[in-house]
């Protein structure tokens, strides 16, 4: 068996990674369409890029980010108008994984969601929630903020094995407005990171 080893999947530039994608050269305008993911290293491999649901909108925007507005008041409203982002996983073959947290780089307004929901889902099953979490977003200036999640605590996120496909669903609510704004946004650093390690 190999020996364990320490890796991230994230946003911008990193050294030992299983997914990133540059943010910090993307005009506006290039975050309309479903963002790819680049594959770094063996043992995952991108099911799908980030990608909106249906009821976020997105004409125009920040500079050097990735979200919209259009966001619920409700994380049950956020699910059923498909106000939401996902993003996908496969472990490859002869690798197994194991998950400990998604952090990421955000700016919001003050009439956008300060809360979040956060599911995953196996092989196309059921969404299961990590986690709910009210005020996680609570920095509103143009500089944005840093939100972590735990997913260490999560079995079901433990020991993937070679094969098992694993898609995120990430709900922001809390908004008071429809044109309360949401990004994932470039800062310094990794802007979206999947954290973890694997055999």
């Amino acid at each position: 068996m190999k020996a364990m080893k320490r890796h991230d999947v994230r946003w911008r530039r990193l050294l030992a990674a299983l997914l990133t994608m540059p943010l910090l050269m993307l005009a506006a305008s290039a975050y309309s369409a479903p963002k790819n993911l680049l594959v770094l290293g063996d043992s995952l491999s991108a099911e799908y890029g980030l990608t909106r649901g249906s009821g976020v909108a997105h004409s125009g925007g920040a500079s050097k980010a990735w979200g919209g507005t259009n966001w619920a008041a409700t994380s049950a409203a956020g699910i059923s108008g498909n106000k939401y982002f996902t993003l996908g996983l496969t472990v490859n073959a002869g690798h197994t994984e194991s998950l400990s947290s998604i952090g990421l780089h955000y700016r919001r307004s003050s009439d956008g969601p300060a809360s979040l929901l956060l599911q995953y889902q196996l092989n196309n099953g059921s969404w299961v929630t990590v986690s709910d979490t009210a005020n996680l977003f609570t920095d509103t200036t143009t500089i944005g903020g840093n939100a972590t999640v735990n997913l260490s605590s999560v079995a079901a996120l433990q020991n993937l094995a070679g094969g098992t496909v694993v898609n995120f669903r990430f709900t922001p609510y809390g908004a008071t407005t429809t044109t309360g704004t949401f990004y994932i946004y470039n800062q310094t650093g990794n802007d979206l990171t999947i954290n973890g390690s694997y055999t």
